[in-house]
């Protein structure tokens, strides 16, 4: 039954990405903290610059914070400072999986990308733990087309003419209230600004949540149907007969 087959293909996603937390807590291991300082160096400095801003904050709102442009400078440092982290961590897989990333030379790929490279390690390793030969997996991936679920109508909500000028008319109607508000009225203009991106990013965030949930399944199926693409292809090199 196809939709069986398919499910393996499923079951075989999820053991990968219960391998890829494995991964992640092998180089978060306490035990491993002076081989890779720099992760818990980039992950204390985001954590202590978080704290920081949630305090300069909490300064400001009681009118005691006089570094009201440290407050909103805090912010972008946050996103660089997360930006950091990722990479100290892409640095430590490289160095605790140094041989997977060498055969499949995941080193020569843009940082930002060698995440779901390093992934699909994981997943190759799942089907040669699991004894697939090439032929099995040519056979999983020939059922992906056939059991792609159906695709309803598109609608892109955020090119209707009406939607576009919703949030026009909407952002014209936030930046005034804020401009006239008696917080950016009484010299808070710092607090009033970084409590308007907070809130920005919050529905920012909610935003992508929902994007997430609307396109999850669609993604993870184009996900699987390319790792076992390319599993097909490194299995028949191992694998000739």
């Amino acid at each position: 039954m196809i939709l069986k087959e398919w499910s393996e293909a499923q079951d075989i996603y999820q053991a990968t990405m219960a391998r890829f937390s494995k991964a992640l807590r092998a180089i978060l291991n306490p035990r491993k903290i002076k081989l890779y300082w720099y992760v818990w160096a980039a992950l204390l400095a985001l954590l202590a610059l978080l704290f920081l801003y949630i305090f300069m904050d909490q300064l400001l709102l009681i009118g005691q914070n006089t570094l009201n442009w440290l407050t909103v400078l805090t912010l972008p440092l946050l996103f660089l400072f997360g930006l950091c982290l990722y990479g100290a961590i892409e640095k430590a897989w490289a160095k605790e999986f140094a041989a997977d990333y060498a055969t499949h030379g995941i080193s020569h790929y843009p940082f930002w990308t060698r995440g779901t490279y390093f992934i699909y390690t994981l997943f190759l390793q799942e089907l040669k733990d699991r004894k697939y030969s090439h032929k099995q997996v040519e056979e999983l991936s020939s059922f992906a087309e056939i059991a792609t679920p159906p695709e309803g109508p598109q609608f892109r909500l955020t090119q209707h003419p009406l939607f576009v000028y919703s949030m026009a008319v909407v952002i014209a109607l936030v930046v005034n209230t804020i401009i006239n508000s008696p917080l950016w009225q009484a010299d808070t203009k710092a607090f009033t600004l970084s409590r308007s991106i907070m809130v920005l990013g919050f529905v920012i965030e909610l935003l992508y949540i929902w994007h997430l949930g609307v396109r999850t399944l669609g993604g993870r199926h184009q996900t699987i149907q390319r790792y076992l693409k390319w599993a097909e292809r490194d299995l028949k090199e191992e694998q000739p007969f």
